[in-house]
C-alpha cells in the first residue's frame, strides 16, 4: 500500500505542481523528449550509440524519440528505445554473444514552481512516468552454472517507472545533474495483495526482479563552447522476486571529454563497472575497466 500511496503522490505532483496556466498548441516530434536527457547518464540503459572494450566488448544502439510537447514544451511526450549487445567470455573487438532491449513510453513534466522553491536559482526540476518492457533477447541461459540464488530470466519484464531529475549550475563553468528513479515490475502490483498471484505473473512474463531502484550524479565542466569533460556515477539496486534469489547491484563511473557538433555529441570515455552485470550476466559479479566512445544525436 506505501508503494500505491507513492505514485498517487507523484501524480498529484504532477498534474498540480508545475503546469502552466494557459496551454499554447502542442508541438509534434519535438527533439527531445525530456528537458533533462538521460544521454548524459553512465547507465547501461542510455538512449545512445555506445562501444566500450575492457577487456569483452559491449555495443548499444539507442535513442530517445519526442512525439510531442506542450504547455510551452513543459510536459513531453515521447519513446525510447534501445539494443544491447555484449560478450561474456569472448574477447573481440565487437560483442555478439547476448542481445537486451529497452522499450518505453514516457511522459515527463518541467516542475519549475518546486525548481524555483527548492533548488538554486536558473535550476530545472523534472518529474517523469514511464512504461515500458526491458531484458534479454533471444538465448536466456547465461554462459554460467545456474545457482539456486541466481536471478532468473535476466531480470527483466514490463514496468511501470517514476523518475526525478534536475540539472543545477553553479558558477559560471559547473552544470550537475542527480537523478532519483524507482522501476515496479509488473509482478509487484498482484504481489500487493497476494504472493501466489505474484508468482504466476512472475512465471509468466519470465520476471525476475520484483522492483529497480537508480540513483545517479554527473557533472559537466564548460571548458570550452564545445569542449566539456564530464563525468557520471550511476548505480542501481535490483530486488529479486524469490526469496530465496539474491539482489542484485551495479555501479559506473564514466568520464570523458563532450565534443559537441551539428550531429549531436561525441564523448570518447573511461568507465569503471562494478557490480552485478546486464542482462543475462545478471548473476555475474564483475569489476571491469573499459574504454570506448559513444553518441548522442
Amino acid at each position: 500500500m506505501a508503494v500505491t500511496r507513492l505514485l498517487a503522490a507523484v501524480l498529484v505532483t504532477c498534474l498540480t505542481a508545475g503546469v502552466a496556466q494557459a496551454a499554447p498548441a502542442v508541438v509534434w516530434l519535438p527533439q527531445e523528449p525530456r528537458a533533462i536527457p538521460e544521454t548524459t547518464s553512465a547507465s547501461r540503459d542510455a538512449p545512445v550509440l555506445e562501444w566500450a572494450y575492457g577487456p569483452r566488448a559491449q555495443a548499444s544502439v539507442g535513442h530517445a524519440f519526442g512525439i510531442a510537447a506542450w504547455d510551452n514544451r513543459q510536459t513531453r511526450l515521447g519513446v525510447t528505445a534501445l539494443l544491447a549487445l555484449e560478450d561474456g567470455s569472448a574477447h573481440a573487438a565487437f560483442p555478439t554473444e547476448f542481445l537486451r532491449h529497452r522499450l518505453e513510453v514516457s511522459l515527463a513534466w518541467l516542475l519549475p514552481r518546486l525548481a524555483r522553491a527548492w533548488l538554486p536559482p536558473h535550476a530545472q526540476l523534472e518529474l517523469a512516468l514511464r512504461l515500458g518492457h526491458d531484458g534479454p533477447s533471444g538465448r536466456m541461459v547465461g554462459p554460467d552454472a545456474i545457482r539456486a540464488d541466481d536471478l532468473p530470466f535476466g531480470a527483466g519484464g514490463g514496468y511501470l517507472a517514476v523518475d526525478a531529475a534536475a540539472r543545477i549550475p553553479t558558477g559560471p563553468a559547473w552544470t550537475w545533474t542527480p537523478r532519483l528513479g524507482l522501476r515496479l515490475y509488473t509482478n509487484v502490483f498482484p504481489w500487493l495483495f497476494s504472493q501466489t498471484a505474484s508468482n504466476a505473473v512472475a512465471d509468466g512474463l519470465r520476471e525476475g526482479a520484483l522492483v529497480a531502484v537508480t540513483a545517479e550524479i554527473g557533472g559537466r565542466y564548460r571548458w570550452k563552447p564545445k569542449v566539456n569533460p564530464m563525468f557520471s556515477l550511476f548505480g542501481q539496486w535490483l530486488a529479486a522476486h524469490d526469496a530465496s534469489a539474491h539482489d542484485a547491484r551495479f555501479a559506473r563511473l564514466l568520464a570523458g571529454l563532450a565534443l559537441k557538433g551539428r550531429a549531436g555529441e561525441l564523448t570518447p570515455f573511461v568507465s569503471l563497472d562494478i557490480g552485478n552485470g546486464m542482462g543475462v550476466l545478471v548473476n555475474r559479479d564483475q569489476l571491469r575497466l573499459s574504454a570506448g566512445v559513444r553518441h548522442a544525436f
